[in-house]
This record gives structure tokens, C-alpha cells and sequence, in this order.
């Protein structure tokens, strides 16, 4: 009797499919973790490609800094040598004795004003106080006022305690002094010499370690009023101090 029940029952499961009935859960179930696994895997996938951009962009922006940086140091070379080619030229043609010095430094603390210029070359190289610095074709940037062993200080013509003896125009002669390290003045020119904008004012060779002929600045503007002694003529300068690395320093043959 027991048994016949018992098949029944089975039969009775069969027909009604409850074992669907049990199964439908556990389908439903699998199916949304699934889901949701798929999207946590999703989640941590975009963090990691986000990660790995983010690398990739900082890489990319490392690389890029440092063409730039190759960029303008060979910029800055070109500009040497044409400046270089140019000194050369110039002391080939006029034979002067030299020493090519880099500017290493200034004594100015102040980041707008320069000062003295450090110069890397020194007694050793047999530099002197008093012998004048040139850059490009013959343009004057100052005079040795110090020099140690292996370092000397550059008196640029822009600064207030710099004296250039100078002359312009045909005969006007009188003394370059720096105004503020912004501009020059050519002043004590005798009132019947003539002078105009545009003249070129060169060094004098009243000095004796400074040759004639080398160029200081270009007249912009003269001043003289009546009653005055002497003309004062404005002049603009013709180097770029901001941005002079190289100089040659002129050294007399009778020093060697």
C-alpha cells in the first residue's frame, strides 16, 4: 500500500513539474548575480583603463617637457654660434688678441638689476683689470674691473659707475656713462660739435687698453639747451644684456 502511494506521488510530481517550481529561484538567483558580477568586473576594468591613461597622459607630458627642453637648448646653440661666428669673424679682421669667456654670474642680488657680470675666465687666463669685453661685431659690453684666479667681474657699459671715453658723428668726443642699467648717456660734448640720431657713438682709444672704433650705442635723442656747456646725446644700446652669454675679452699683444 505504502508503495503504490509513493509512486503515485511521483507520478503526481511529475505532471505538475514541481521540480520546476523549486528550480525557477535558484535560475533567477544565478541570473542577477551574474549581472552583477559582470558589472563589478566592469567597474574595477574601468578604473584600471582609467589608471593606465592616466600613466600613459603623464608619460606623454614628461616627454613632451623634455623635447622642449632639447629644443631650446639647441636654439639657444644655434644662437651661440651665429653669435660666436660673428666674434670670430670680427677679431679675425681687426687681429685682435682675446680670450673667449662665458658669464657664469652676476653680483646682483636684485633679479632686475644685473650688476657686475661673473666671467669664468681669471688671472690664470691673463686677463686684467681695465681690459674690455666685445660680443658679436665689435660691440663694446663693458670693462674688467676685478679679476681673481680663475673668475673676473665685468663692469657692463649700463651701469652707473661705468665711464666709456667715446666720440660721434665726425670729431664730438665726450664720456659714456650707464643710466640705471636702461639706457646710456653721452655726455661733455662741446656745444659746436655736431651730432645727430642715428650716429653711430664708438670708443675714442682715449683709453689705452680699449681700441678705437668699437661700438657702444646709437643716438636716439639730444639735449641742449641755451646757457648749457656741453651736449648730452641719448643713446641705445646694441646688446641684449638680459640674454649675453659669451664675450671676448681683448687683450693687448704686449701683455703676452
Amino acid at each position: 500500500m505504502f508503495l503504490i502511494l509513493v509512486v503515485l506521488l511521483l507520478i503526481f510530481f511529475h505532471y505538475i513539474n514541481l521540480s520546476g517550481f523549486f528550480r525557477a529561484p535558484f535560475i533567477f538567483f544565478q541570473r542577477n548575480f551574474f549581472s552583477r558580477s559582470l558589472k563589478i568586473k566592469n567597474f574595477f576594468e574601468f578604473f584600471s583603463s582609467k589608471k593606465e591613461l592616466m600613466e600613459e597622459n603623464d608619460n606623454l607630458k614628461k616627454i613632451n617637457q623634455e623635447l622642449l627642453l632639447e629644443n631650446k637648448d639647441l636654439k639657444i646653440s644655434r644662437e651661440e654660434n651665429k653669435i660666436l661666428a660673428e666674434q670670430m669673424d670680427f677679431l679675425k679682421k681687426k687681429d685682435y688678441n682675446y680670450v673667449l669667456s662665458r658669464v657664469v654670474g652676476k653680483t646682483s642680488v636684485d633679479p632686475f638689476v644685473l650688476g657686475n657680470l661673473i666671467l669664468d675666465k681669471g688671472a690664470d687666463d691673463g686677463i686684467k683689470e681695465g681690459y674690455p669685453a666685445i660680443v658679436n661685431q665689435g660691440f663694446l659690453a663693458g670693462k674688467i674691473i676685478k679679476v681673481e684666479k680663475d673668475i673676473s667681474y665685468l663692469n657692463i657699459i649700463l651701469d652707473n659707475q661705468s665711464m666709456i671715453a667715446a666720440s660721434a658723428g665726425n670729431d664730438a668726443e665726450g664720456i659714456v656713462k650707464g643710466e640705471h642699467q636702461l639706457s646710456l648717456v653721452m655726455d661733455f660734448i662741446l656745444p659746436d660739435k655736431k651730432i645727430e640720431p642715428g650716429d653711430l657713438a664708438v670708443t675714442s682709444g682715449l683709453e689705452s687698453l680699449i681700441p678705437k672704433g668699437l661700438a657702444i650705442g646709437k643716438i636716439r635723442e639730444i639735449k641742449f639747451n641755451p646757457g648749457d656747456f656741453f651736449q648730452k646725446a641719448i643713446l641705445d644700446p646694441l646688446i641684449d644684456f638680459d640674454n649675453l652669454q659669451i664675450v671676448s675679452i681683448l687683450i693687448p699683444y704686449e701683455n703676452n
